[in-house]
C-alpha cells in the first residue's frame, strides 16, 4: 500500500508540477503582453504629448492672430469714423455752396436786370442829346 500511495504522491507531485509550470508559462506571457502594451502605451503617451504641445503653439498662435484682428478692426472703425465724418463736413459744404450759387445767381440775374435798365437809360439819354442838337 504503501508503494500505491508513494504512486498517487508521485502523480499529484506530476500534477502540481505539470499546473505550476502551465502557470509559469502563462504568468511569462502575461508579463510579456503586459511589457508591449506598457510599450505601447508609452509611444501613445508620447504622441498625445506631442500633439498636445502642438495643438497649445497653434491656439497661442490663434490667439495673437485674434488680438491682431481685434487691433486692426479697431484700426479700420477709426478710419471709416473718420470718413465718415469728412463726408459729412463735405456735404455741409456743399450744402453752403449750393446755397451761395443761389445768392450768386440771384445776384447775377439782379446784375443782369440793372444793366438793361442801365443801358436803357442810356440809350434814352443818347436819344435825347441827338434831338437837342437838331440833327
Amino acid at each position: 500500500m504503501e508503494r500505491d500511495v508513494e504512486r498517487r504522491f508521485e502523480r499529484v507531485e506530476a500534477l502540481i508540477e505539470n499546473g505550476f509550470q502551465k502557470s509559469e508559462l502563462r504568468f511569462q506571457k502575461a508579463e510579456a503582453r503586459m511589457d508591449r502594451i506598457e510599450a505601447r502605451s508609452e509611444k501613445l503617451e508620447t504622441r498625445f504629448e506631442k500633439r498636445m504641445k502642438g495643438f497649445e503653439r497653434l491656439v497661442v498662435i490663434g490667439m495673437k492672430e485674434i488680438a491682431q484682428l481685434r487691433r486692426s478692426q479697431r484700426d479700420t472703425d477709426e478710419k471709416i469714423n473718420a470718413l465718415i465724418d469728412s463726408h459729412q463736413r463735405t456735404e455741409q459744404k456743399m450744402r453752403d455752396l449750393a446755397a451761395a450759387q443761389s445768392l450768386t445767381d440771384q445776384a447775377m440775374r439782379d446784375l443782369a436786370a440793372a444793366q438793361a435798365r442801365t443801358e436803357a437809360s442810356l440809350q434814352r439819354f443818347i436819344d435825347s442829346l441827338k434831338s437837342t442838337n437838331g440833327h
